[in-house]
């Protein structure tokens, strides 16, 4: 069948516009959340307070906000893991007397503000310029998280070379082999390049 210029031209108008409907539809279904996705991060969380209910590791909490719980993943840092990882109990009690049952402030990464698993990824404040992340790097309760970018990762990286020096927290005994094996290689790689 062979359509008249005026009828291809009303087709392609036609799929032009459900294309840019169904792609606008999709835009507004993903803000709302509809692809589970939380919509505006930095609306609902950034620079919001909200109560721990847990620490689930020593480097992620548990928040109650008004959608419900949210996992919260501390930026920058990277905690020793249960089961098994060395210095794992302390640092889930560090982080357990800390933050549950507290009020916090979340200040999420500006570029990524969730990690691939879905959750937030933020600097956690007690108070307005207590910020736990970087009191844990300093007590020598975490490690620098190295293989993501953070905005504050320079202030961190400090704070570590001062814990370690210290001997502070897990800096104290841990061993080479003790360390999770991202930094292990990531020491190699650093005494390969020196």
């Amino acid at each position: 069948m062979i359509l008249s210029w005026p009828a291809r031209r009303r087709l392609w108008r036609f799929g032009v516009a459900g294309a840019l409907a169904a792609l606008a539809a999709t835009v507004v279904l993903d803000h709302l959340g509809n692809f589970g996705f939380p919509g505006d991060d930095w609306a609902n969380f950034d620079r919001h307070r909200f109560r721990v209910v847990r620490a689930i590791q020593s480097d992620i909490l548990e928040i109650q906000s008004p959608k419900g719980p949210a996992r919260v993943k501390l930026a920058g840092v990277n905690g020793p893991h249960i089961p098994g990882d060395f210095y794992a109990a302390q640092a889930l009690d560090y982080t357990r007397n800390r933050t549950v049952g507290r009020e916090v402030t979340l200040r999420l990464e500006p570029l990524e503000p969730r990690d691939a698993c879905g959750q937030l990824i933020a600097h956690v404040y007690l108070l307005d310029t207590d910020n736990l992340n970087a009191d844990m790097v300093k007590d020598g309760i975490v490690y620098v998280e190295r293989r993501m970018r953070s905005s504050l990762l320079g202030q961190y990286e400090a704070l570590e070379n001062e814990a370690r020096r210290r001997k502070y927290g897990l800096w104290k005994s841990v061993r080479r082999t003790d360390m999770p094996v991202w930094r292990q290689k990531w020491l190699e790689d650093r005494a390969n390049r020196q």
